[in-house]
C-alpha cells in the first residue's frame, strides 16, 4: 500500500528548506526533534489527547517540538462541526499549557509534502505518533516507515501488526494519559 517511488529516506535540501519554512511561524527551536502526526481532525484520532499528553510533560516540551498536520483549512468557521470542535479542543489545551513556539500546525500542505514531512521529522531524530482511538489499518505508520521515521501508536487494531512487522516503534495506550 507504499508507494516506494515517494516513501523513502533520502531527503533533499529543497523539500527540507521547504518544511522548516511551513514550521519556523510556529516554532521557537526548530533544531528539537519532532513529535509528528498526519491525520484528518476527527474525533477518532484523539488529537487533543496527544496535545494535553505533551502539554503535561515538562521533558516532552523541553526536549521536542509537537507537529500537527491536520489536513488544509481556510478558515476554521468554515470546517464542518467535527472538525471545528477537534480543532478548538487543540486551541484549547494549547492555551492551558501555554505551548506557542512548541507546537506547529500548519493551515496548509499539498499532497506531495506528505513524504518529505515524513523525512524532515526523520532527520531530526523525530517520531511519527499515531494517537488514534482506533486503527483499522494504518497507512501513515506504513509511510512513515518507509521515510526512515520511528513510530509510537495505538495498541488497537492495524498498528499491532505494523509495529510487529516493520519493528520500529512503540505501542501505547492512549486510553492512559500518563503512558
Amino acid at each position: 500500500g507504499v508507494d516506494h517511488q515517494k516513501f523513502h529516506h533520502i531527503n533533499s535540501t529543497t523539500e527540507t528548506s521547504e518544511i522548516d519554512n511551513m514550521m519556523n511561524p510556529f516554532l521557537k527551536d526548530l533544531t528539537k526533534p519532532p513529535l509528528l502526526t498526519i491525520s484528518r481532525a476527527v474525533r477518532r484520532k484523539n488529537i487533543p489527547f496527544l496535545v494535553e499528553a505533551y502539554g503535561r510533560s515538562e521533558k516532552l516540551k523541553r526536549k521536542t517540538n509537537l507537529i500537527l498536520v491536520l489536513g488544509s483549512r481556510e478558515n476554521t468557521s468554515k470546517l464542518d462541526p467535527q472538525q471545528k470542535d477537534v480543532f478548538h479542543n487543540i486551541f484549547e489545551v494549547i492555551d492551558k499549557y501555554n505551548l506557542y513556539g512548541k507546537v506547529a500546525y500548519p493551515k496548509k500542505h499539498f499532497p506531495d509534502q506528505i513524504p518529505a514531512l515524513y523525512r524532515w521529522a526523520a532527520c531530526r531524530g523525530g517520531v511519527f505518533v499515531n494517537p488514534a482511538l482506533t486503527e483499522p489499518f494504518g497507512l501513515t505508520l506504513l509511510e512513515a516507515s518507509s521515510c526512515g521515521l520511528p513510530i509510537i501508536s495505538t495498541n488497537d487494531g492495524g498498528p499491532k501488526e505494523i509495529c510487529s512487522k516493520c519493528d520500529n516503534g512503540l505501542l501505547a495506550d492512549v486510553n492512559d494519559i500518563n503512558n
